[in-house]
């Protein structure tokens, strides 16, 4: 089940996130006005999460960014990331948003692929922090109509 997150979930997406987000950002996230988490529920317990919303820097060619998305490990983790990038891409289309960018490390292979088998165009390169990223765009389109193609 995809749903917004909420505060009983911080827990277990600060873990998912390996520690990269503290409990505090995750809050201030949340009440940032145009930025939303959702979160990939199974069985009862969170398997995923995506922090997305609008994106602000003007020069660029989109109106929406996911900003982190997180699975848990585990056997379907591939299942699950794809499940969250297909209905996270369905609630921005359904929020009025039309364009998407996902920037991904340039080591990241699997993510990248991934994007890559998902529709994304490699659109930009940015350095960040010493590293090289590479931005994935997607044409929003309605998804309420179809399945999900989720390897």
């Amino acid at each position: 089940m995809y749903r917004k997150a909420n505060i009983s979930d911080i827990e277990n997406i600060v873990a998912m996130t390996n520690n990269k987000l503290t409990k505090q950002e995750i809050v201030e996230f949340i009440q940032k006005g145009q930025n939303y988490l959702y979160v990939y529920e199974q069985e009862n317990s969170i398997v995923g999460a995506t922090f997305f919303g609008a994106q602000d820097i003007e020069e660029y060619d989109y109106d929406s960014e996911v900003f982190g998305l997180y699975t848990k490990n585990s056997k379907d983790k591939d299942m699950i990331h794809a499940e969250l990038l297909f209905d996270t891409k369905k609630e921005l289309f359904n929020m009025g948003y039309r364009k998407l960018v996902i920037w991904a490390d340039e080591t990241d292979e699997k993510l990248r692929k991934s994007l890559q088998s998902s529709g994304g165009k490699e659109i930009k390169q940015r350095e960040n922090e010493g590293s090289i990223q590479i931005a994935y765009s997607y044409d929003l389109v309605d998804l309420s109509e179809m399945e999900k193609d989720v390897e």
